[in-house]
């Protein structure tokens, strides 16, 4: 056949016309226009059998495999589900607030993938309409292509800047690469790394803390005491201890963080936060209404000040250990000078509890987590608020930095990590990887690789996922 030649021309369309598809058997083609229509043509009589009106231009559609649905979206934001034989739209999804321009189907037909003008890419799962995972910031506002490999488990997106990415998909979720540590029976969060970088340290409900080689992924130490359940643990300064706390139980443990034998062990000692002074002389606690100081071996109390914050939910010493930081259960964060201690100021910019802070190393920023589902960025030198990040749907129960100082990366209660850009305040990726609580977060030293703790342990690239070098 000559591939010059015009076979069939169908007419119909008032509006310029923007793709089209045949149906999975070849007999039916699809059209969407600029005039708000899909027509659903017959191929072989050449006429159309079906004209789906909306209420704004068409971009992109997709048969179901079945060929008894059609997928529809455009600049009417919701993506439409049509049943092809009643010529009625059976489910929305509804989530992008502006153009939407290229759809995916996954090969099990179950997964939804759509890219919008709105800067996200979002999964969907097909019978409920339900949203299932969503990207943002993969590469400028506007998101122009979005396609399933054969096999399901990677997506690829195509940005107005021009970067393609390649991202892995794992049972409908589009996430950066996880590698899950085993080790711990119940529920774990990560603690902290080493001063060097070679080991880290986890807590678990099922009593223990494990140091781990960072190099093998294996446990190196297994600590464990009066099957008390452990919920935080931190190193020292030069990595030859880590300290343990029970939180409300009142037991606080020093260690040997190379053969596991306990050092000093203080009793009946509840606290909220712990931490060494960066010189390693000196720990301190916040244990119950009372700032506490022990010098480090003799393990002498050197001093206490009374805080006068009897809801204290969380405390941490700032890089330099100038600064304590104290959060209580009704959204005030409280700074204390440490040398001598006293309260510099406090300050209520969130309305729930403070789960968590976390600071940047040779910086003055600080991160705060609440309960009220956001994350607050100060400025813990100067007692100033700088923003508000927003976006969990539930509470906010940790958060990190990345070295670099480029983005926050904050947990939720309902098992989502997010990613946020510091310079633009805006979320950059949600992963729903976890199913419990994410209760613990911390990045390598060179912020390649982010470490989470939830129902299990889990080690992800934090680089750019599946960026494609090449297009720019």
């Amino acid at each position: 056949m000559d591939a010059q030649r015009e076979v069939n021309v169908f007419r119909g369309h008032t509006g310029m016309v923007n793709v089209v598809r045949f149906s999975p058997d070849g007999r039916w083609l699809a059209s969407g226009s600029w005039d708000s229509s899909a027509r659903i043509w017959d191929v072989e009589k050449k006429r159309p059998v079906a004209v789906l009106q909306q209420e704004a231009d068409i971009e992109d559609l997709l048969f179901t495999p079945d060929g008894a649905h059609l997928l529809t979206a455009g600049w009417e934001y919701p993506i439409h589900l049509w049943d092809l034989r009643a010529q009625r739209v059976v489910r929305l999804f509804e989530g992008h607030t502006n153009l939407v321009t290229s759809l995916s189907l996954a090969p099990d037909a179950q997964t939804l993938a759509s890219a919008a003008s709105d800067g996200t890419v979002r999964l969907w799962n097909l019978p409920s309409g339900l949203e299932i995972s969503r990207l943002h910031g993969v590469g400028g506002r506007f998101v122009r292509a979005v396609d399933f490999a054969p096999d399901g488990h990677r997506l690829a997106t195509l940005s107005e800047n021009a970067a393609l990415r390649v991202w892995p998909v794992e049972s409908g979720e589009v996430h950066q690469d996880a590698e899950t540590l085993r080790g711990h029976h119940e529920a774990a969060s990560i603690a902290a790394f080493s001063p060097d970088g070679t080991k880290f340290v986890t807590t678990s409900r099922d009593t223990t803390a494990r140091i781990w080689d960072w190099a093998t992924r294996r446990p190196l130490v297994i600590l464990r005491h009066d099957r008390l359940v452990v919920y935080s643990a931190f190193f020292s300064p030069n990595g030859s201890m880590v300290v343990t706390s029970s939180g409300p139980s009142g037991h606080l443990i020093v260690w040997d963080a190379r053969t596991g034998a306990i050092l000093r062990e203080f009793a009946e000692t509840p606290t909220a936060g712990v931490g060494f002074t960066p010189d390693g002389l000196r720990l301190i606690a916040l244990s119950g209404p009372r700032i506490v100081t022990w010098r480090v071996g003799t393990w002498d109390v050197e001093t206490t000040v009374d805080v006068h914050m009897p809801r204290v939910a969380v405390a941490r010493l700032s890089p330099d250990g100038s600064t304590l930081i104290t959060g209580d259960d009704s959204g005030v964060v409280q700074f204390w000078s440490t040398a001598p201690f006293a309260l510099r100021a406090s300050a209520k910019r969130h309305t729930d509890l403070i789960s968590a802070v976390a600071f940047l190393p040779g910086s003055e920023l600080m991160a705060t987590a609440s309960f009220d589902g956001s994350i607050g960025l100060w400025n813990w030198r100067t007692n100033t608020f700088l923003d508000a990040l927003t976006g969990h749907q539930g509470w906010v129960t940790s958060v990190t930095i990345s070295p670099d100082g480029s983005r926050v990366v904050s947990g939720g209660n309902d098992g989502s990590v997010k990613f946020w850009s510091i310079a633009t305040r805006q979320e950059l990726v949600t992963f729903r990887r976890h199913s419990h609580n994410v209760s613990g977060l911390a990045f390598t030293r060179d912020g390649r690789f982010l470490v989470t703790g939830s129902d299990e342990i889990r080690v992800w690239r934090a680089a750019t996922p599946g960026e494609v070098e090449g297009h720019r």
